[in-house]
């Protein structure tokens, strides 16, 4: 990152990227405290593509601060997971979730769709596993990924009674329709009886003797 010192920013033409590479600038003597600093720069500079005018491509801009691309992206994608967790309290005033936590801790927590982080905190508090700004990022880790574990499970388990849910209702509706199915073939049975009974009421003795031999001789 030290790399950004040597960038010449008066000379580049996009004032906004200006802007923002110098406080990059003034952020990296002290980057411990300002990592914030400098991962929010980076996401302005990302989302208004204040990049192409002077490098092109953000590729480009990456190798110039002395950082691969992979590691620019992560910066960014943390600033605007870290700006879009808040929390709104019962009279309204809206919070950062994750304010006072390091650039380092949210790289461990992201794996966390962002509607799920506040779910996430409130199911690990009173455990060993709550964390807290203090805390390190082997603990966040662990914590993070035991609340993955646990919804997977939870997610798996929800998935399996559907599908058995479906399974029985699909078994259902074909012994309904096995049942409907014989249902109409012993109407049509009685009916085809009925029919054979009146005939052979009414039928003359002659009548009922070709019948006799047509039966014989076909079945």
């Amino acid at each position: 990152m030290n790399e950004v010192m040597t960038i010449d920013t008066t000379a580049l033409a996009n004032k906004d990227l200006r802007k923002h590479l110098n406080e990059i600038k003034k952020a990296v003597d002290t980057i411990g405290a300002n990592r914030w600093k400098v991962a929010d720069a980076l996401r302005k500079i990302a989302e208004n593509d204040e990049y192409k005018e002077d490098f092109k491509t953000d590729t480009a801009l990456a190798e110039a601060l002395g950082m691969k691309r992979q590691n620019f992206q992560k910066l960014v994608k943390a600033s605007k997971y870290h700006a879009e967790c808040k929390a709104v309290d019962e009279d309204g005033n809206v919070s950062l979730l994750l304010d006072g936590f390091s650039v380092s801790a949210v790289f461990e927590i992201i794996v966390i769709p962002i509607d799920e982080v506040s779910t996430y905190f409130d199911c690990m508090v009173g455990t060993e596993l709550a964390i807290t700004k203090e805390s390190t990022c082997k603990e966040v880790r662990e914590s993070v990924q035991t609340y993955k574990a646990w919804t997977d499970e939870s997610a798996e388990s929800s998935e399996s009674d559907a599908e058995s849910a479906e399974t029985a209702e699909s078994e259902e509706s074909v012994e309904s329709d096995t049942e409907s199915a014989e249902k109409r073939g012993d109407e049509e049975l009685v009916n085809a009886i009925t029919r054979i009974t009146d005939f052979l009421n009414h039928a003359s003795r002659e009548e009922v003797l070709e019948v006799k031999d047509f039966i014989e001789k076909h079945y």
